[in-house]
């Protein structure tokens, strides 16, 4: 080999570099030039490659163009993704399908995420705690609170790690004022009376009003709670200045704000959640949607953090590690921009905690789509930002935040509407581009189905407590094995175990035996229960398929018509056993396409004056702009009623449905409906596809 050889070598592997950078070495994209890069790179045989570049000249100009288009470039790629590691999975960088990575401590200094409704921020968020949670809270060593004030987005994991604690705020106990153990008297009375008067906006000549009540109560003996709290306001103004203006009306407001506070048995309350036995300790998910009054919730919320700050600066660990990860969707909520001016610092406690958590092992995700409305010491100290796509004037917020140029923030625009961001990483010396799997399955859950997983949970820590527990008073747990009873007591404890399973199946229609079993706590007694009700016609069991892998299908529990009829359920909640795969299916279908649709799907669509309905409709956004998706489940290949339901969307919903999509059981029933399509409609307008529902479990 002479030198010009291993010259035009160096120019062509010059080349493929360029290619790479540019996204042409894309396995889907251009597969013939992603073979020929890897021989040369693996063999440093060029000949392939320099065949195809002398063939095809204008490749070279594309991968410059496509560089230049792109202010990112170059994507992060070879020794620079050593800068990116981690053991947690952020998502893809480039081309070659390399993956941003973190290390859960990084998350002490602070990630901010990013954009605009349905652009994919939620479901980043939901999907790295999914992983976070998967690993088993022993291994992992830190806790999860999960914060929301605004919607109940993570409520769905509960399905997939049961160990979570999901706290309603009407469960919610907690007393501000309560001195734990590890706790000083004098800082925590201290703390808390100003992180109440700071919440909730008193003016600075309240606060010592209130000192005096807690004193007060401390002198007497008594719980401080708000109660107690409302009824020394009025010795604790005598005893300041029982004549001055300032002084009542201080007063008066104490005594307004108090009175809300008394309302409330999430924390008017003698003892509440503790921070060293549970909030520092479980994976939370705390909802305080629920409480309309901010003042309200976020004296509690500002409670919890900084008490939980305070425990682990008297509890320090060598070397620091991460030991709580705090995640609060839609921020702005508890961190907005203040524009009105007060003789004392509102915001104190939490830029307190915001800036200097990081000490204490605390890490903090938050989530916004109104940039702008956060406060400046919540994004002065977020070292990760992701920006999803965003729009209005949000732009110039995350264009300062993220120090990107006039382009950089332009080509958000480019961005697919969902599931990728642009990301802002200190350890990494410019902006890139990350592209979110979509691998994560996101169910959904009703407050119900939260309210019977929780129940007993919550009836003993409300039982530890010492007070009463909000929560229904029913029970699944049996006393005894049924073969333990005398033997003509039998027959009635199988009637009344059966009506437990039959209740159930009501609130959950979708279950199967294992879940029936567990749920209830019923053991090796379930079997004998419903077989009690099979045998009396009041249950039936289908083995369906629920899982995209395939294997063993589980044994749904179905109640017949007679159960349907003995347990009165109104007739617009019965599932026609008949007619309960087609049923399941129609849900999974929802279930899955529910994150990509622009609004809620709908099952059993129809139109006024047409007795015809289609079994899913959704509208989804494609190149071309919003269309509407028919989805109509197809369990068998009769040619009549493969033609009727394609014709009714031809004719009847003409004007809805722009693709139908026919979801078959199984690829023969597949084959076999798109030739009977095929061939009954050689030429039509309506797109169609079919698929297979296994793409939906």
């Amino acid at each position: 080999m002479n030198d010009y050889d291993i010259d035009y070598d160096r120019y062509t592997f010059e080349i493929i570099d360029l290619l790479e950078d540019a996204g042409m070495t894309d396995q889907e994209e251009y597969p013939e030039l992603s073979v020929a890069c890897d021989i040369a790179k693996n063999t440093a045989c060029t000949d392939y490659i320099n065949g195809i570049l002398q063939e095809h000249p204008w490749i070279v100009n594309e991968a410059r163009q496509r560089i230049k288009n792109n202010p990112y470039m170059p994507l992060p790629k070879g020794e620079e993704l050593n800068r990116l590691k981690g053991p947690l999975q952020l998502g893809q960088i480039n081309y070659n399908l390399d993956k941003a990575c973190i290390d859960p401590l990084d998350f002490t200094r602070g990630m901010m995420i990013l954009g605009e409704t349905g652009s994919g921020k939620t479901y980043f968020t939901m999907k790295l705690l999914n992983d976070l949670l998967s690993i088993p809270l022993n291994q992992r060593g830190f806790n999860i609170l999960i914060i929301q004030v605004a919607k109940r987005d993570a409520d769905f994991m509960l399905h997939q790690h049961p160990h979570i604690r999901l706290i309603e705020w009407e469960h919610l106990r907690r007393n501000i004022f309560e001195i734990e153990e590890w706790d000083n008297p004098e800082a925590k009375l201290n703390h808390a009376v100003s992180i109440f008067s700071a919440s909730n906006y008193l003016m600075s000549m309240t606060q010592p009003i209130l000192n005096e009540c807690v004193d007060l109560c401390r002198k007497r003996k008594k719980t401080i709670t708000f109660d107690n709290l409302f009824q020394a306001v009025t010795i604790a103004k005598g005893k300041l200045d029982s004549e001055g203006f300032e002084t009542k009306n201080a007063a008066g407001k104490l005594k307004l704000r108090l009175a809300e506070f008394m309302k409330k048995p999430q924390l008017n309350t003698p003892r509440g959640f503790r921070i060293d036995k549970f909030w520092s300790k479980h994976d939370i998910i705390l909802n305080a949607m629920d409480e309309t009054n901010e003042y309200i919730h976020n004296t509690a919320i500002t409670d919890i953090l900084i008490s939980l700050q305070r425990y682990y600066e008297t509890t320090p660990v060598h070397p620091t590690r991460l030991r709580t990860l705090i995640v609060i969707d839609e921020c702005r909520a508890l961190f907005p921009v203040k524009q009105n001016n007060y003789d004392h610092d509102a915001d104190k406690f939490m830029e307190r905690f915001v800036t200097t958590r990081r000490s204490a092992g605390i890490g903090l995700i938050t989530v916004t789509q109104e940039p702008q409305s956060v406060t400046s010491w919540l994004t002065n100290n977020a070292a990760y930002f992701l920006t999803f796509p965003i729009a209005g004037e949000a732009l110039d917020a995350v264009k300062k935040f993220q120090n990107l140029t006039d382009e950089q923030i332009s080509y958000i625009f480019k961005l697919p509407e969902k599931g990728t961001a642009i990301v802002r990483d200190r350890r990494f010396p410019r902006p890139y581009i990350l592209q979110v799997p979509g691998d994560l399955q996101v169910t959904t859950i009703t407050r119900e189905q939260t309210k019977a997983l929780m129940e007993p949970i919550i009836k003993e820590m409300h039982r530890a407590l010492g007070i009463p527990a909000q929560t229904t008073q029913a029970t699944h747990r049996l006393p005894k094995p049924i073969d333990q009873f005398p033997e003509q007591q039998q027959e009635h404890q199988l009637i009344m175990i059966g009506k437990q399973i039959m209740e159930y199946l009501i609130e959950f229609p979708f279950s199967i035996y294992t879940d029936v079993r567990d749920k209830l706590s019923l053991g090796d007694q379930a079997k004998k229960a419903i077989q009690h009700l099979q045998a009396n016609g009041l249950i039936e069991i289908q083995k369906i398929r629920n899982k995209p892998s395939g294997g063993v299908n589980p044994q749904f529990l179905i109640l017949t018509e007679k159960a349907q009829d003995f347990m009165k359920i109104p007739k617009k909640r019965r599932i026609k056993p008949s007619h309960f795969k087609h049923t399941f299916y129609e849900h999974k279908i929802i279930e899955s396409i529910r994150f990509e649709a622009l609004e809620e799907p709908i099952r059993e669509f129809s139109i006024r004056n047409n007795p015809e309905r289609i079994d899913v409709f959704a509208y989804h956004q494609t190149e071309t702009g919003k269309k509407g998706y028919a989805y109509e489940v197809t369990l068998t290949t009769n040619r009549s009623d493969i033609i009727k339901n394609v014709q009714k969307c031809i004719t009847n919903f003409s004007d809805y449905v722009d693709i139908l999509i026919m979801v078959c059981e199984t690829p023969a029933d597949q084959k076999k409906t798109e030739k009977i399509i095929h061939e009954a409609f050689p030429e039509v307008s309506l797109e169609i596809h079919c698929d297979l529902i296994k793409n939906y479990l």
